[in-house]
């Protein structure tokens, strides 16, 4: 792991979140044909996004953003073996919050379900199902929590692989859940409930994984009475706004579902065509905003030091994040029918799921580079920024997706989308611009990526007209070989170095 091909942070980070998100594709690819884009589909993924709309809040986003900043501080103010003990009394405070709100939540399960998920209302089977569901996949939340604690520790000592790699065992597990049913015939009750419990099972494999880690980088923490020490309080202090900006984000993801869940289908096709934008904003915005918030943490009031990383993280994000756009828009139905169009996964399901995926797409750059202002307002302590552009940035996706929903159906949610990451990602380039400043370098290089993602896509819509009768899998292929090769060819006739920040080891 040491040794991982002599690459730098972020090649490593997007390598293995790059196996993660193929394993993920895999997994897709099965839930489509086996199940299909339909209401138990649908009763699924509310009952997995009601667990995952929670993770946010109390795992990567706002435990990354207070813990990060505060134990480097107490690390190079007061040592290992105090921060250890902060550590301990970290751990305990969150365990013991995530017991009590899964506790509350189950006891009030089928109210949640109602309010996250109302269009269920007049489906009672599918209803019922998705709360029976929702109680075997809840608990997972805690366990994937305390694992996301133990990747932030880690982080802190510039090890980032191991909790990028936990997608990997949860997409491997449910990927094998589909064999057991095949091969255990009624064993289980529908393969719905075999991937739930799946769920459940990769949150305690992900845990163990995790504490694996730890102990291998001596990061041995044990459960202590709750004390409300110097630091423990800057987190606690730091943490709130943090929860409540990443609930600004689940607030929108769930009013999405409410309004989905009015249209057959409609969770499903979001779904699908999420999946395939967070390949491109995983590989590259977020391995790029994982490495550089503990670099900007320990940089602290090396102001040059600063400028140089959000930079060269800048340059990354704006190289790779750009051509992805353009290109999953030109070719997002031959993606959508390739990888997904066959067994249950209807035609029309297919057409619907493409326009979800380009509508999406004109959303990714806003996207991708917002995380980087993120993380560089979280390196100086500052949560309360980012909580407030989300508090705006809700406000315009529920407005917008509530506008739009009796014009164009369920496509109102990808289109509110746009214009809220638009705003989010506008604000934050304001309230950056005294810690992060844009170099003449990275100007100059933003004009040369525009330039070669102009010669990609003439690239791509030159080939379309001359494949019209191969295979979809084909053209993907070819589209994506091409048109990757005609952009890198551009960028090196005009030598841009991108490549070499993202591969450096500083």
């Amino acid at each position: 792991m040491k040794n991982f091909f002599r690459l730098g942070p972020t090649a490593k980070v997007s390598i293995v979140i790059f196996i993660s998100r193929m394993t993920g594709f895999v997994r897709d690819m099965c839930i489509a044909a086996f199940i299909g884009a339909g209401p138990l589909n649908d009763a699924f993924l509310a009952a997995f996004k009601l667990a995952n709309l929670f993770r946010a809040i109390f795992s990567e986003g706002a435990m990354n953003s207070a813990i990060v900043p505060t134990i480097s501080q107490s690390i190079a103010s007061h040592g290992e073996k105090y921060t250890k003990l902060v550590k301990s009394h970290v751990l305990t405070t969150l365990l013991i919050t995530l017991i009590l709100f899964t506790l509350f939540i189950f006891l009030y399960m089928d109210f949640v379900m109602f309010i996250t998920n109302p269009g269920f209302s007049d489906n009672p089977i599918i209803f019922n199902l998705a709360v029976d569901l929702a109680y075997i996949t809840f608990p997972y939340l805690t366990f994937i929590s305390i694992a996301a604690f133990y990747g932030s520790i880690l982080q802190i000592k510039g090890v980032f692989v191991p909790f990028a790699s936990t997608s990997i065992i949860m997409n491997s597990v449910l990927i094998s859940s589909f064999y057991v049913c095949i091969r255990a015939g009624n064993f289980c009750t529908s393969q719905v409930h075999a991937l739930s419990y799946s769920v459940l099972i990769s949150g305690v494999l992900e845990l163990l994984w995790m504490i694996y880690w730890g102990y291998k980088y001596n990061i041995r923490l044990h459960l202590r009475k709750p004390i409300l020490s110097k630091y423990v309080k800057k987190i606690l202090k730091r943490i709130l706004p943090g929860i409540f900006s990443s609930g600004m984000v689940q607030i929108s993801v769930w009013c999405d579902m409410i309004i989905l869940s009015f249209f057959s289908g409609g969770i499903s096709y979001l779904y699908f065509a999420d999946r395939i934008i967070q390949l491109p904003l995983a590989l590259f915005s977020t391995a790029s905003a994982i490495t550089l918030l503990p670099l900007l943490s320990r940089a602290s009031s090396n102001k040059e030091l600063k400028i140089e990383a959000f930079n060269k993280a800048l340059r990354a994000i704006l190289c790779f994040i750009m051509p992805a756009a353009v290109g999953l828009f030109l070719i997002s139905d031959e993606i959508i029918t390739a990888f997904f169009t066959r067994g249950k996964f209807t035609t029309e399901a297919a057409v619907n799921t493409a326009l979800m995926l380009k509508i999406l797409c004109c959303a990714l750059p806003f996207q991708g580079i917002s995380k980087i202002y993120n993380a560089t307002l979280y390196s100086v302590g500052n949560t309360k920024t980012p909580m407030y552009i989300g508090i705006v940035n809700l406000i315009i996706n529920i407005s917008m997706s509530f506008l739009l929903m009796d014009y164009v159906g369920y496509s109102c949610v990808a289109i509110a989308a746009i214009f809220s990451n638009a705003t989010q990602f506008l604000l934050l380039f304001l309230n950056c611009d005294a810690i992060a400043k844009i170099s003449s370098d990275t100007k100059k290089d933003f004009f040369k990526y525009i330039f070669g993602v102009f010669f990609m896509a003439i690239t791509v819509i030159i080939l379309k007209s001359f494949m019209i009768n191969k295979s979809n899998l084909i053209k993907v292929l070819l589209f994506i070989s091409c048109g990757g090769f005609s952009y890198i060819a551009i960028l090196t006739t005009l030598r841009v170095k991108v490549l070499k920040d993202f591969f450096s080891s500083h």
